[in-house]
């Protein structure tokens, strides 16, 4: 998306309460907008629970954001009303994780008398809860996917960073809404750990976009070069990553 300059600025605070204002009917949502402070540019995305987030750079004022919200209005509405019937989803019985090529069943378990928690036995999870309540086995549900995460995703990414020659620093994994990866300035690596539904070479892209961040901490040209040097089609594979939202269960996501 193309960069937008400022006029006067308001304060982040007052951007984020005259956007989550009403809208005019039922077939547009709540925008609600967040300043990133390494964010160069406005850009909108929707999670499959339906929120819909605009990122600015910091100092970015109302009127802006208003035109680049009215400009984007149909992208959103469609985008969002298609992602409707995937906000809500019960946990599931059954997790399929595409990058590893597994299917996990999953069983419920209440005890009011222990800790609440999962454990792994071949492709079967047991769940346990202290209530039957589907807020806490999303919970733990969560926590499992976490702990998948980091045993799978560290070690693809430095296998990926040995083949092009960059060496990240630490590697985290978490779970986040709008977010798949992000790389700091000390070279340390954060992914969502919804990485685990993405097919492999998704992922690989995912990881090539961050690494290729160890040398260049922007979007530029330079940067693209060095991600098109080892991904051709890394526009195609872009935007299949934007797209893969999608696909991801709305349990996934921190309530």
């Amino acid at each position: 998306m193309t960069p937008i300059d400022a006029d006067t600025p308001r304060p982040v605070e007052q951007l984020s309460l005259l956007l989550r204002m009403p809208v005019d009917d039922d077939t547009m949502p709540p925008v609600q907008v967040r300043a990133h402070p390494r964010s160069r540019r406005l850009s909108v995305r929707i999670d499959v629970t339906g929120r819909v987030v605009v990122t600015t750079p910091r100092r970015t004022s109302a009127a802006v954001v208003e035109r680049f919200i009215a400009e984007h209005r149909e992208w959103i509405r469609r985008t969002w009303q298609a992602m409707r019937p995937r906000a809500g989803h019960a946990p599931p019985e059954r997790v399929s994780l595409a990058l590893t090529g597994t299917t996990h069943l999953i069983h419920y378990r209440t005890d009011s008398r222990v800790r609440e928690g999962w454990r792994r036995n071949g492709d079967t999870v047991a769940i346990t809860t202290r209530d039957e309540s589907a807020q806490a086995r999303r919970s733990v549900l969560r926590r499992w996917l976490l702990d998948e995460a980091r045993r799978e995703a560290p070690q693809r990414l430095r296998e990926t960073a040995r083949g092009i020659g960059l060496e990240p620093g630490r590697v985290q994994l978490r779970l986040q809404r709008t977010r798949w990866g992000s790389c700091s300035s000390t070279g340390t690596i954060s992914l969502n750990a919804c990485l685990l539904f993405l097919p492999p070479r998704l992922a690989e892209y995912l990881f090539v976009h961050e690494l290729c961040h160890l040398r260049h901490m922007n979007h530029s040209r330079a940067y693209w070069r060095l991600v098109g040097s080892v991904l051709p089609d890394y526009r195609a594979l872009d935007r299949a990553l934007d797209e893969a939202w999608r696909s991801i269960p709305a349990w996934t996501l921190p309530e």
